[in-house]
């Protein structure tokens, strides 16, 4: 295996784990693949890098669907005992439910808002 590969396969192993923290450039090139920052630059330009770090951020959100379950029934079952921010929750996540907040303008004492409209007629578009 080539050192880009070996590189490669070394960041996705890193990132993709959730029990790893996040780490930046610098981090992974020293902690996880052993090299210098500018050896991971000869190896990876940044898009190649971005790349990476996209792919390892989908495989690592796939290592907390499992959990992610648990925590959804987990809310179902509050909001079914009657938790009311719970059941609110749960209509946003699974309903795409959210609250539409109104805002009406009025005048004095609640009476409509009173607008004067001009209109100015230039003499030269006679």
């Amino acid at each position: 295996m080539k050192g880009k590969e070996k590189h490669e396969h070394a960041i996705l192993e890193y990132l993709t784990n959730p029990d790893n923290e996040w780490l930046d450039r610098e981090h992974l090139a020293s902690e996880v693949c052993g090299v210098t920052r500018q050896t991971l630059y000869t190896h990876f330009t940044p898009t190649e890098l971005q790349d990476i770090e996209a792919k390892a951020l989908e495989l690592r959100r796939t290592h907390y669907a499992a959990k992610l379950s648990r925590v959804d029934q987990s809310l179902l079952k509050s909001a079914e005992k009657g938790d009311t921010a719970a059941a609110k929750l749960a209509y946003q996540r699974f309903e795409g439910w959210s609250e539409k907040n109104r805002t009406e303008l009025t005048g004095k004492d609640g009476e409509p808002i009173r607008t004067i409209t001009r209109v100015i007629i230039d003499p030269k578009d006679k």
